[in-house]
């Protein structure tokens, strides 16, 4: 946060206000999560008249009053789920295997429901059973059967998206969560904005909902991706698959740096995970 932003907060400047508040709320733009400096700055944002700063803390009291933007996984892990806009999905805030919003979490082959964590400057399985994994050709199952033969198994549906026994979301998660579609991604583009920032000391996107949903956003953190032993790009760039294949090597990805949109990359690369619930109406 600028200190001119600071100082035409303190001056009384309510869109200040509101984006101190916001900053805090989220700990992002150079300042650390603090909430009760949130609710200073969003409630004198409010009774300065600031309509998307009272619903903020409409927002907040909801969620310490009521579990309702509360999803809960197997493992009892809570993480907090946002819609961003009308009749959308709810996102969750953070990727699979993060314990924050601003972290990394596991990183994934596409059809990969065991998830790898970077330790010591290796790719360690999530369950124990590998470590020192490499994401490689040999080691992505769903890269060598073309697409008919991973309908056959009964890896992807007819429509060609993973099924839900491999759906890294619902089977970390469980419940209704899911991998995001291709139009998942492609409508988080279209219907939000999008800002470079930094959360915590971590590179990434703040997403945010446009007009009454102005109040809501979550993080995507610039994690990079994995190819064989190494992570590239951490803190530069980023990338989530969504369930959905192209051809028989390439499945869509959201993939973010300076800019953010769909593209295709193999099967083998690791990505995150970004999971949601329910469905577009």
């Amino acid at each position: 946060m600028s200190e001119k932003m600071m100082l035409a907060a303190m001056r009384g400047d309510v869109e200040a206000m509101f984006r101190l508040g916001s900053a805090y709320a989220m700990g992002s733009d150079g300042v650390s999560m603090d909430v009760e400096e949130a609710l200073h700055w969003l409630k004198k944002a409010a009774k300065a008249g600031h309509t998307v700063a009272a619903e903020v803390l409409k927002d907040i009291g909801r969620t310490r009053e009521t579990s309702n933007e509360i999803g809960e996984c197997e493992g009892d892990e809570k993480i907090k789920r946002v819609q961003l806009w009308k009749d959308g999905p709810y996102w969750a805030d953070r990727n699979i295997g993060a314990e924050n919003p601003w972290d990394s979490g596991y990183y994934f082959w596409w059809g990969d429901t065991i998830g790898y964590e970077r330790k010591n400057g290796k790719w360690v399985a999530s369950d124990g059973s590998n470590s020192n994994f490499e994401f490689e050709i040999e080691d992505t199952f769903t890269f060598a059967p073309f697409g008919s033969e991973l309908r056959r198994l009964g890896w992807i549906t007819p429509e060609g998206v993973l099924s839900s026994d491999h759906d890294a979301a619902h089977k970390h998660w469980g419940g209704g969560w899911r991998m995001p579609t291709k139009a998942d991604f492609e409508n988080l583009v279209n219907k939000c904005d999008w800002q470079w920032t930094r959360m915590n000391g971590v590179e990434g996107y703040v997403v945010r909902g446009r007009g009454k949903y102005a109040s809501k956003s979550v993080f995507f953190p610039a994690a990079g991706y994995g190819r064989g032993t190494s992570l590239y790009n951490a803190g530069s760039c980023g990338s989530c698959w969504s369930s959905k294949l192209s051809d028989d090597i390439v499945a869509w990805a959201l993939s973010f740096d300076s800019s953010y949109d769909n593209s295709l990359y193999c099967l083998d690369c690791g990505k995150s995970v970004r999971p949601v619930l329910g469905f577009t109406k």
